[in-house]
């Protein structure tokens, strides 16, 4: 049986996604799947309200300009959404809310190799003109249409092509010049870019890291959204390791405390392994020593500046 993954990307085939897009650039097609063709047919999608009532969800409201509203009771959804002219309703882990979607997910852990987890998906009920600002993302985007049209612009950004975290006008957390990454989230013109126009029946596939931002046309939209949290090589590596130590409460054990050789090796692992850990410990502690330096610089010539910066 072929999996979803196929069946989302098809008429596409594997290899020339694989080779060609996954992680490389974005791209927009029409997919050729009957069960695509279900997931448009299905009311529950048109509809925040009617979507709250299975309970098998949570929600957030993006206003306009203000701050993200998390909707605790389903019968405020449907209110929110009739009076929030201006405002993208979020359905989030949409997966137990239908069987068509949770079908979809399920072959999709088998298709990828992802745990059912991290095919998240998510559904966007945008009033006309709604949406949401420009940031990237740290794993894969398939965005299918549902209803309307939704506007994406999408572009490569030039710090990371793998970020560990995502990067938005609300979250902390950038990889590169925060200045520079700020000019370029703001750039009307992003090298790179591409406008594209996301209809009923049609997908986007936005690598991990790449800049998109979203809004909806002259009449409320919705899409449909898997977050693909695919593995990396630091999973892999992260994997082999537990699986050389083995037992789960040896990899809680305490490293040494000291760095010399004479010490006896800790029952179950070898030598080598233990002189491993405590390079491992030697290393953190010199990059403690030089965080810890650092921050005591900066705070010493901050109080320099001005004497009662500290007790700010």
């Amino acid at each position: 049986m072929t999996g979803a993954f196929e069946r989302l990307i098809s008429p596409l085939d594997r290899p020339e996604f694989d080779a060609t897009h996954w992680a490389e650039r974005a791209h927009h097609w029409t997919p050729s799947s009957v069960l695509t063709q279900s997931l448009l047919e299905l009311e529950a999608l048109h509809d925040p309200g009617s979507l709250a009532a299975s309970g098998h969800t949570d929600f957030k409201v993006l206003p306009k300009k203000d701050e993200p509203i998390v909707v605790s009771e389903p019968g405020e959804v449907g209110r929110l959404w009739a009076e929030s002219e201006s405002a993208t309703v979020v359905a989030r882990g949409t997966q137990f809310s239908t069987e068509a979607i949770h079908e979809y997910c399920d072959a999709l852990q088998a298709s990828i190799g992802v745990p059912f987890r991290w095919a998240w998906p998510n559904l966007y009920f945008s009033h006309p003109g709604s949406g949401f600002t420009r940031h990237w993302d740290n794993h894969e985007n398939f965005i299918l249409g549902i209803a309307g049209v939704k506007r994406f612009l999408v572009a490569p950004n030039s710090f990371t092509k793998h970020p560990r975290f995502n990067a938005d006008n609300m979250n902390p957390h950038r990889e590169g010049p925060q200045d520079a990454v700020e000019a370029e989230r703001l750039d009307p013109e992003p090298a790179g870019a591409m406008l594209v126009d996301v209809t009923p029946g049609t997908c986007l596939f936005i690598p991990r890291g790449w800049w998109h931002e979203a809004w909806a046309g002259d009449s409320s939209s919705v899409t449909l959204t898997w977050a693909i949290h695919a593995h990396s090589w630091e999973d892999l590596f992260t994997a082999a390791g537990q699986e050389i130590v083995g037992d789960d409460e040896l990899r809680r054990t305490p490293l040494p405390l000291t760095t010399g050789s004479s010490d006896a090796p800790v029952d179950g692992v070898d030598a080598a392994q233990v002189g491993l850990w405590r390079a491992q410990a030697e290393m953190f502690s010199i990059s403690t020593i030089r965080r810890d330096w650092a921050i005591g610089r900066r705070r010493h010539q901050e109080a320099q500046a001005s004497p009662s910066s500290l007790l700010r």
